[in-house]
């Protein structure tokens, strides 16, 4: 079984998925509900409802599935500080800053591939060789139409501070604070900054910044995973084997897309939720005097 999201990402199997995740025994021995209904349902059943009612892509689902209930308090109550700030004007001395990360694994090729030729595209051996795995660091001001993809050998502490210390100081050295959307991994703390820098540099940066969390699980928030998605369609649906080549690729992509001032425009806001949602708010009956 198979659901598509809202987001256009398939969950590739829900129940292999659960599983995968150790959610499947403990929801198959214990019964499940979803909403107010008492009804026992199956582990695929409750997280494909999940993922169909608030367009989450599967892999940002919860280990255990959290009942209809706790996704809607996170989404709805625990990122109202989130779609509050995406609702604020643009204002060049507060920018807003969505940042985001991922891996990236460089393959190369075993066999030359075979140009394309009329009436056949270019073919390529399904055999590869692995050259190892880099990390990709996104950072995107939708309001701006700007955005930053670096690429690092790791992903550590200090090279989460770095890319934070080119934010404020080349990116942004004329804002006075940068709201700064992301999620909370546990390399993204003002504790890195710390740890990398002096405790003066270290606390001149971090009064530089208004940082902002998403909740656990709730990723889907920060507007540069967005970014993200089209940078992988538009640059990575291909092999590249070597970091040199990543970021000379990844270079020219992020040129084209400043020129263009390409935006991100986000639609889903607390009114949204509330109605959307609203079956699962608390009604509350006012006497009557």
């Amino acid at each position: 079984m198979t659901f598509r999201t809202q987001c256009g990402h398939y969950s590739k199997s829900i129940c292999r998925d659960a599983k995968a995740h150790g959610a499947a025994a403990h929801k198959a021995a214990t019964p499940a509900t979803i909403g107010h209904s008492s009804t026992p349902v199956s582990a695929g059943r409750i997280t494909g409802v999940w993922v169909l009612r608030t367009g989450v892509p599967w892999r940002d689902l919860p280990p255990d599935y959290d009942s209809w209930k706790n996704t809607h308090r996170r989404v709805c109550c625990g990122d109202g500080d989130i779609l509050d700030i995406y609702t604020r004007p643009k204002d060049p001395k507060r920018p807003l800053v969505c940042r985001h990360e991922c891996p990236k694994q460089l393959i190369g090729e075993t066999r030359t591939p075979l140009p394309a030729e009329p009436g056949s595209p270019v073919r390529f051996d399904t055999e590869y060789v692995r050259n190892g795995t880099c990390e990709l660091f996104m950072f995107v001001a939708p309001l701006a139409g700007w955005r930053r993809v670096d690429v690092t050998e790791h992903r550590k502490r200090t090279d989460w501070a770095e890319q934070i210390k080119r934010l404020a100081d080349e990116d942004f050295p004329d804002a006075e604070k940068i709201v700064l959307v992301m999620d909370n991994l546990n390399t993204h703390s003002i504790a890195s900054l710390y740890e990398t820098f002096p405790p003066e540099e270290a606390r001149r940066i971090r009064n530089r910044l208004e940082i902002h969390y998403t909740p656990k699980h709730g990723s889907w928030l920060d507007m540069a995973e967005i970014e993200l998605n089209v940078m992988t369609r538009q640059c990575l649906s291909r092999r590249i084997n070597t970091i040199t080549r990543l970021r000379h690729e990844l270079l020219a992509w992020e040129s084209k897309r400043n020129s263009g001032n390409a935006r991100i425009n986000w639609h889903f806001s607390i009114g949204d939720a509330r109605e959307r949602l609203a079956s699962l708010y608390p009604k509350f009956e006012i006497p009557e005097a």
